[in-house]
């Protein structure tokens, strides 16, 4: 697996080498859970997949990794739905939760509770964009 007209690919060469460091620190990874995905044009998997300790990887069209949704083909509209969803709900539950007429306390929770959601994974506004 991972190699091309018998020779190792750099990839693999890597996942290989990942795989003996982990082990030798004793990490434990859950390699059930990676996976392999290809950005691009040609995002077809390739013909030897990767393997991590003689696991094949599984190769998908999008992954989330560190809370950013990705596709193939780099587009941020599954992230931006999801984040979009889930800052309905909050704002739903805020509502629903908190009977007040105290604006203060409710833009405060706003703030709190769904700005934080929807800045994250953004890169930093300029001070004149600022929602604060």
């Amino acid at each position: 697996l991972g190699y091309v007209d018998n020779q190792i690919t750099p990839l693999m060469q890597s996942l290989n080498q990942f795989c003996s460091w982990s082990q030798t620190w004793q990490l434990s990874v859950a390699y059930t859970k990676c996976s392999a995905i290809s950005f691009g044009s040609c995002c077809d998997a390739p013909a030897s997949p990767y393997s991590l300790s003689g696991i094949p990887l599984q190769f998908v069209s999008s992954i989330r990794d560190l809370g950013v949704c990705l596709n193939s083909d780099l587009k941020p509209s599954i992230h931006c739905s999801n984040i979009a969803a889930m800052a309905f709900n909050r704002s739903s539950l805020l509502l629903k939760g908190f009977r007040s007429n105290d604006v203060f306390l409710l833009v405060r929770l706003y703030k709190v509770n769904v700005c934080s959601l929807l800045e994250s994974s953004t890169p930093v506004a300029p001070q004149r964009y600022s929602m604060y």
